[in-house]
């Protein structure tokens, strides 16, 4: 039996390998110590709970929206669109709020009494 691997640039096809299911558990254990994450672009940049979250406005959500499960503070998140999914929401309710915190010349937006921020903007 064999594993296929795929190579690719810019999602286009550059090369197939075709691996023996013994050799396969040698690269995977490579593969995982090497991988790094995608460049983000649009929504699928990471967005962190800067802060803590105003339990009694994230209550009433929870109660609206049978599908939002509960949040930490400082709870990473790999998009925006995820963590609005989280909130509860079908639409990208935190990218949208960012956006227009952004436009206000703010770096944090409250969403039903959570507050995000861009994960990429944040230092030490």
């Amino acid at each position: 039996m064999t594993v296929e691997y795929q190579k690719r640039e810019r999602g286009q096809l550059i090369h197939r390998y075709n691996i023996k299911q013994s050799d396969a558990d040698d690269i995977d254990r490579i593969l995982d110590e090497k991988d790094s994450p995608p460049e983000a672009r649009g929504n699928s940049k990471p967005v962190i709970v800067w802060g803590e979250v105003d339990e009694s406005l994230y209550g009433e959500r929870m109660k609206q929206a049978e599908n939002a499960k509960p949040i930490e503070d400082y709870q990473l998140f790999c998009s925006a669109r995820a963590a609005s999914n989280h909130l509860g929401y079908d639409w990208d309710a935190v990218g949208q709020a960012l956006g227009r915190a952004k436009r206000r010349g703010e770096d944090i937006a409250l969403v039903h009494g959570v507050p995000f921020r861009c994960a990429d903007q944040v230092t030490n």
